[in-house]
């Protein structure tokens, strides 16, 4: 069963993504930073033995190890096959808000990247046409 790891899971993209590779038969690890959001709860209760809920707040070092702590002790295979981040905010609130939005949206991705590359290392290969809305 092929694995991916989705940050920003909560809602829109992320939880789009979410729903689609759970109903093509993937392991979902969902990323969340928004607990009042009760989407992906409901979506556990479809699918309890292939989704995992992972509390994740990209802008933070320490909570993205712990993701990738988790995520690695639940790995159904030994490797993650994909990272798709979709986790980011959007605030035109002064300096202070675009400091914390460079921090999620751009150092967040590099985070996740960093602590997930040993966990995609023997993962399955797979580049996805942009056209394409079915995972492979």
């Amino acid at each position: 069963m092929k694995q991916v790891m989705i940050t920003g899971a909560d809602r829109g993209i992320g939880l789009a993504l979410c729903k689609s590779f759970l109903q093509h038969g993937w392991r979902v690890f969902a990323g969340r930073f928004m607990k009042d959001w009760k989407e992906l709860e409901d979506l556990l209760k479809e699918y309890p033995k292939r989704l995992t809920l992972v509390d994740l707040d990209v802008g933070k070092s320490s909570s993205v190890q712990r993701a990738a702590e988790q995520v690695k002790a639940e790995l159904s295979a030994p490797d993650l096959d994909m990272l798709i981040n979709c986790a980011g905010i959007s605030q035109n609130k002064g300096r202070e808000e675009a400091i914390r939005t460079v921090n999620v949206n751009s150092l967040g991705a590099i985070r996740m990247v960093e602590a997930f590359l040993s966990l995609m290392e023997q993962g399955e290969k797979r580049v996805f046409p942009i056209a394409s809305q079915k995972p492979v």
